[in-house]
């Protein structure tokens, strides 16, 4: 059988190609972008891309407009190769790897739809995206707290990695508390393992917090959410920062200056107004600071190192709140271990009326910022304060240290800030950037009416195949971004109807297949020695929740088993007439495939062929049934048997799914 022949009259026929046709229906399949490495699918990763390709030709069979897109996450690469040049050369070999060996198992490639994370085209999407994300406020360039590692000068979410040493430095965050309520509703109604909701809920830290109000001495009231309310007695000051809040009710304009702020050398400036601690009586002193990326930040040095540091370098006063472990100056919780005060101040003040408890969240900012020096991704300007808008310049050049530049004949204050963004952005978006992207150079806002427009078409997304070490950013980042744009267009359909996460991939030994167990597969030599029909069959025969054991015997087993079909369909004589249980199994398969559920339709595919290809006879007829109904899992055994027997001009697709 010549696969690549048969390939290239698919792409030949347009058969992958979303048409013009606007009373077709559509539906929109996603499967993981694979991870670059220099040889391909060499730890087993193939199994998403295959179940969404065999849900994308079910769909074409039923005469949809399926999108499908293909995507390289070549991204990772670029940080070691100072030469643009070179870093395109070496990606482009990778993302060719990836690509033919998707062709080679038969994986429906729309070229115009092929992406990949580092070229120019999805590059400006991202930095257009970020721009929009950036006015709109979602996203913050602030002080903040992160997780530094000295050798590599590389930072990390502080709020993910608590173990690793903090810093404090200005960095891009974007600020997902607006929306995260509606994250965690989209996540609990999603039809997942109870073990995925809670890692994607987890990523936020939930907590049970104390939400107070307190008095100031404007009369006004200012509320404040604490997770340990038990330290209440020790707060010595207030921070409340204006990127976050309105400050107008909590300041005096005769001692606040709107402008102090804006030299980064000045931490805070007094808002000449004080809060009344509901503990203790005392007066809190409050702040205005862009210090901390919240918007409400109660500072207890006593508690904590960094909040200690403040207030002794700037003579804030302070009460120690903590003897051996028992609490003090702290009212009616003296004498009490910290966890016996947490429930009684919670008890008492809820049960007063002093205090709401509420469920809250830890980790509502995303830092999405590194500082790789090469491969970094957006440009921004430190006095950004005087730029309207950066849309203007996109997409922007590269140095030939791969450093973002803008144009020559730009001018404009500022430079370049040093970094990279980080993936949980550029690959977190590609779901939603697909939706309207394109090859030729499509670049449109995600905010915009267009790819609204787009989305109203193509959303919800049917079938979403994700790795299960992807989750945070193929699932969960895009259900931000989903929802952050939902806060602009309310009437934005559903985002995904379906998600299978797939475990990991493992070896015969039951090892990860990983280069340190030195067990990495050669999937080239695979491709070689086997038929890419039996390389999709054994990939959707099993259940996504198990780990997948990658068995070449296997593999071989369905070689041998596809040869006997080929062979007995080819010598049938089609004397007989036609058999109605035929169609009574495509209507089934119809049902499993519409639900999604590849491994009965597979068992079942096995099982009618065992009792009436291999062992009964047929029609012709029937056989015509049969193939299109094979034609999602075995495309090429029913493509070269369609061509063969029924001399079709055409692709099978264009016969339709049995009805």
């Amino acid at each position: 059988m010549d696969y690549k022949d048969l390939y290239e009259k698919w792409q030949n026929d347009k058969y992958f190609v979303i048409d013009s046709d606007r009373l077709k229906s559509r539906c929109y399949v996603f499967s993981s972008f694979p991870n670059s490495n220099m040889y391909g699918f060499q730890t087993g990763k193939i199994r998403s891309l295959i179940m969404g390709d065999v849900i994308a030709r079910y769909n074409r069979l039923k005469n949809r407009n399926v999108l499908f897109p293909i995507g390289f996450n070549t991204l990772s690469q670029s940080s070691f190769i100072e030469s643009r040049k070179s870093s395109n050369l070496l990606n482009d070999d990778i993302a060719m790897i990836f690509y033919n060996q998707m062709i080679r198992c038969g994986i429906s490639i729309n070229n115009m739809k092929l992406i990949d994370l580092r070229k120019d085209s999805y590059i400006s999407n991202i930095q257009l995206n970020f721009i929009d994300l950036y006015e709109k406020g979602y996203i913050k360039y602030h002080n903040t707290l992160v997780a530094y590692e000295n050798k590599t000068n590389k930072i990390y979410d502080a709020k993910i990695n608590p173990e690793m040493p903090k810093k404090s430095m200005k960095a891009f965050e974007l600020d997902v508390k607006p929306i995260l309520d509606n994250v965690i509703n989209d996540i609990n109604e999603l039809d997942i393992n109870i073990d995925i909701k809670d890692e994607l809920i987890d990523y936020f830290k939930p907590i049970d917090v104390l939400e107070l109000e307190l008095s100031c001495s404007n009369n006004n009231i200012l509320k404040v959410e604490m997770e340990n309310p038990e330290y209440l007695g020790g707060v010595a000051f207030i921070f409340l920062n204006p990127e976050y809040i309105d400050i107008s009710n909590y300041v005096s304009y005769d001692e606040y200056d709107d402008n102090y702020l804006k030299d980064s050398k000045n931490l805070f400036a007094y808002s000449g107004v004080s809060a009344i601690n509901p503990l203790t009586g005392e007066d809190i002193p409050i702040f205005i600071s862009n210090l901390y990326s919240v918007g409400t930040y109660l500072g207890i040095p006593s508690i904590n190192d960094e909040d200690l540091t403040l207030a002794v370098t700037e003579g804030f006063e302070y009460k120690e709140i903590l003897e051996n472990n028992l609490l003090k100056n702290s009212d009616f919780l003296d004498g009490n271990d910290p966890k016996s005060a947490h429930d009684l101040i919670f008890d008492t003040f809820t049960n007063a009326d002093i205090a709401v408890s509420k469920n809250g969240y830890m980790h509502t900012s995303i830092l999405i910022h590194q500082l790789d020096k090469f491969g970094a991704l957006f440009p921004f300007l430190e006095y950004k304060n005087d730029i309207k808008s950066l849309k203007d310049y996109l997409p922007f050049n590269f140095s030939s240290q791969f450093r973002p530049i803008l144009s020559p004949d730009v001018d404009i204050p500022g430079s370049p800030i040093d970094g990279t963004m980080a993936s949980n952005i550029s690959s977190g978006m590609a779901s939603l950037i697909s939706i309207g992207y394109d090859e030729i150079g499509f670049m449109d806002s995600l905010f915009s009416q267009y790819a609204y427009n787009d989305m109203c078409d193509y959303l919800p997304i049917d079938s979403m195949y994700i790795e299960k070490d992807n989750v945070i950013n193929e699932l969960l980042m895009p259900l931000i971004f989903y929802n952050i744009i939902k806060k602009e267009h309310p009437n934005m359909p559903t985002f995904v109807k379906k998600v299978v996460v797939l475990n990991k991939a493992i070896d015969v030994k039951l090892n990860d297949i990983k280069r340190s167990n030195n067990n990495l597969i050669d999937f080239d030599k695979i491709l070689d020695n086997h038929n890419p029909d039996s390389i999709r069959a054994f990939a959707i025969m099993s259940e996504a929740n198990d780990e997948f054991v990658f068995n070449e015997y296997l593999i071989e087993d369905y070689d041998t088993y596809l040869k006997r079909i080929k062979n007995r369909i080819i010598k049938e004589d089609y004397s007989i007439d036609y058999d109605i249980k035929f169609n009574v199994f495509a209507e089934n398969m119809d049902m499993l495939l519409s639900k999604g559920d590849l491994v009965n339709y597979m068992k079942e595919v096995i099982k009618f062929t065992n009792e009436n290809i291999l062992e009964g006879s047929f029609s012709k007829k029937d056989l015509l049934v049969y193939l299109r109904v094979i034609h999602p899992v075995f495309p090429f055994l029913s493509e070269s048997l369609y061509e063969e027997l029924f001399n079709g001009r055409f692709s099978i697709v264009n016969e339709g799914y049995p009805s």
